[in-house]
């Protein structure tokens, strides 16, 4: 079961009145996006809360003397947390996956069976290891880690993306935070993966963290499904999709590899395996297109200007008009960098 933790503190949260344990998390807004100062801007982003709860986060708690001081220094750190981890987001990530968790969980494909060899001949994890999940998203990539036997730890600064994880993963310790702040001690975990994640936070900064809870002769594993281009209706769904992404990190960039060679860290494994994504064409290019970060960040009229045109691809396009079944072809990149040095 999932324990709530302050990173930074790597202690459990305060003990607090069941009628706060039980309200619902709820998203921030993403501060730079909005010209509000950061407490209001944090309180109008927590407005599911009650005003007794929002009061504790921004001073005004005389009103509410039967609350323990305890109680009262939670809800502000949680309240300065969720602000800091707002800033830290890319804005197409934060506005767009808080927005599309649903239509992530639905459109993502899986992984490869080579994915599981990876994690257990490469990454060496079995019972016994300690792996954690850096941008863990909606959990596309856990059941291989609980497959491979290691213990599991989930980290994610979107709150959407991490209620739907939780939802579907209620034995996996979740953890709120940034790829360069992760909260975790020095050297506790023998693994960290980044499955769909890594170029959002392709930064010497970031990586330092990662390797900082690694332990000795431990392993940063980062892998993508990235579509396989040279299908030509494949490639009309991501002119689709391109024309809309301004300044947001991508994989299919390769932007990413700028950070490597990277200090403490030497190049471990390199490899690829072709992924098919089979489904009905509403949730293998519709529902695919609609959960990339920068469409889901759009304005309505936008993104149902960006699904009439998919719509017509699949009409227009004889591999996949009047099929119940289609299959997306994928190239899988797993690559894995092993911890030099304390």
């Amino acid at each position: 079961m999932n324990e709530p933790i302050f990173l930074g503190a790597n202690r459990k949260r305060a003990a607090q009145p069941t009628w706060v344990m039980q309200r619902p998390r709820v998203s921030v807004i993403d501060v730079r996006q909005t010209s509000m100062p950061p407490t209001e801007a944090i309180s109008a982003g927590c407005a599911a809360i009650p005003l007794c709860v929002k009061a504790l986060a921004f001073g005004r708690t005389r009103a509410y003397p039967c609350l323990s001081r305890r109680v009262v220094l939670a809800w502000r750190v949680s309240a300065f947390w969720r602000w800091r981890v707002c800033m830290a987001v890319h804005h197409a990530a934060f506005e767009g996956f808080s927005t599309a968790a649903g239509t992530y969980a639905r459109g993502r494909p899986g992984y490869p069976p080579e994915a599981s060899d990876w994690l257990r001949n490469v990454l060496n994890l079995h019972a016994g290891k300690t792996v954690l999940e850096v941008g863990a998203g909606t959990g596309k990539f856990l059941p291989l880690l609980l497959e491979s036997g290691a213990g599991v730890i989930a980290l994610e600064p979107v709150d959407a993306m991490s209620i739907e994880l939780t939802r579907r993963f209620p034995e996996v310790k979740t953890l709120t935070g940034t790829a360069d702040q992760i909260g975790l001690p020095d050297a506790s975990v023998d693994a960290v993966v980044c499955a769909q994640a890594f170029h959002w936070f392709a930064t010497p900064e970031a990586v330092a963290e990662m390797r900082r809870v690694l332990r000795p002769g431990g392993v940063l594993g980062l892998i993508w499904n990235g579509r396989d281009t040279r299908v030509p209706w494949v490639a009309a769904m991501a002119a689709i999709i391109d024309r809309h992404e301004g300044d947001a990190p991508r994989y299919q960039t390769g932007k990413w590899r700028q950070v490597f060679p990277a200090k403490g860290f030497t190049t471990l494994d390199e490899r690829h395996a072709r992924n098919l994504h089979t489904g009905n064409p509403d949730q293998v290019i519709v529902d695919r297109a609609l959960s990339t970060s920068f469409i889901a960040a759009l304005p309505a009229e936008q993104r149902s200007e960006i699904e009439r045109q998919l719509r017509m691809l699949i009409k227009d396009t004889a591999e996949l008009a009047g099929r119940a079944e289609i299959i997306l072809p994928y190239d899988t990149l797993m690559a894995a960098f092993r911890k030099t040095g304390p």
